[in-house]
């Protein structure tokens, strides 16, 4: 039972937030990847067109990474409820799919896709840099006033493009 229990303190206290610092700091990166080219489009007026093309394979790896959020939930690495959790996940993984077919069968240009993508990244930016200092034992007030306030112009954004995909997107 000592050993077990020193084993399972050493996994707790060490190996999850550690593991944790790393998930949250390679979704940080990649999110901060699909802002980068969100803006490259942007400065280079091409809003919609090519936009998917280019990012739509690091939005598929991170948003199907994002999986793995409903086994921290589960397993009791975070304190989120599993099946708000899963529902979250699971309906972004059902939007990159909708998008990802939509766009080999005429998605490009949709500035939708733009809407959506600006308002799921800088979202996930903020939130996995919470995070990723929230793990290391930090705080930022001004991330923690992003993560609690951009959401009221971000979130509308994020669902008007979100259905404006679905609707571009039915046949």
């Amino acid at each position: 039972v000592g050993t077990c229990a020193a084993v399972t303190s050493v996994v707790v206290d060490h190996c999850v937030p550690a593991y944790l610092a790393l998930y949250n700091g390679v979704q940080l990166g990649g999110w901060a990847l699909v802002v980068g080219s969100l803006l490259s489009h942007a400065l280079t007026h091409q809003l919609a067109g090519s936009l998917w093309q280019s990012v739509g394979q690091w939005v598929y790896l991170f948003q199907w990474l994002a999986v793995l959020e409903v086994v921290h939930a589960a397993v009791g690495a975070v304190r989120s409820p599993t099946a708000t959790t899963c529902m979250q996940v699971l309906s972004r993984v059902v939007m990159v799919s909708v998008v990802g077919y939509a766009s080999e069968v005429g998605m490009a240009g949709n500035p939708f896709v733009w809407m959506m993508l600006f308002a799921w990244s800088i979202t996930e930016v903020v939130r996995y840099s919470y995070y990723l200092l929230a793990v290391l034992g930090r705080q930022s007030p001004v991330l923690s006033w992003l993560r609690y306030t951009l959401f009221l112009v971000l979130y509308p954004l994020g669902v008007a493009g979100e259905l404006g995909c679905m609707w571009k997107a039915l046949p």
